[in-house]
């Protein structure tokens, strides 16, 4: 009897984690090589939040549960984490573009959460899509998608710090997979 109050307690207590929101204030991590590819060109960085709707999803499976959102101004936070990759290597970005600089536009294209039901486990996923396009004054030169994931098994609810860290860690990769782009460093460097 004390070991079904007890399981009872358990299961209680931990779908609670369910029904309460949760804000994340996003920290990526920058994970690129000090490098001098930028050569001191200047290039002006401009990050755009392109997502329909500010929420991430919900704490639980099938659209239940409480939901997850972004704080901060996740447009900022992304922009300050290309920016101090774009200068470990070799770039001067700049906050104004100038007549002698390149564009780098970088779009916030979707950042979602989703749990999906399983018969014992059931699935994380965390993905961010980020656009990058490089302009030449007006003419555009080079653009590419970046897709980073998160994806986890999962036997429970997450907890908030569980959360925040697969949600970063979706945002990084994608953030990495922009700074490792040769081609778009090239066309940067130009």
């Amino acid at each position: 009897m004390k070991k079904c109050f007890f399981l009872l307690a358990v299961v209680i207590l931990t779908s609670a984690c369910a029904f309460s929101p949760q804000v994340v204030v996003p920290t990526p991590t920058v994970d690129c090589p000090d490098a001098m590819v930028g050569k001191g060109h200047t290039v002006t960085l401009n990050v755009l939040d392109e997502r329909v709707n500010s929420v991430l999803g919900t704490r639980s499976v099938q659209g239940t549960g409480a939901e997850i959102s972004c704080g901060g101004d996740l447009a900022a936070i992304v922009e300050g984490a290309i920016s101090d990759g774009l200068r470990r290597q070799g770039f001067a970005v700049i906050d104004q573009s100038s007549v002698n600089s390149l564009e780098l536009r970088v779009e916030i294209r979707s950042l979602s959460y989703k749990i999906t039901r399983g018969f014992w486990m059931g699935g994380l996923r965390v993905e961010c899509f980020l656009k990058a396009v490089c302009l030449d004054g007006k003419s555009w030169g080079y653009e590419n998608v970046y897709r980073g994931e998160s994806t986890a098994n999962v036997g429970r609810v997450p907890s908030a710090a569980e959360n925040e860290e697969y949600i970063n860690k979706a945002i990084s990769n994608a953030i990495n997979l922009l700074l490792q782009d040769q081609k778009m460093l090239k066309a940067l460097a130009a």
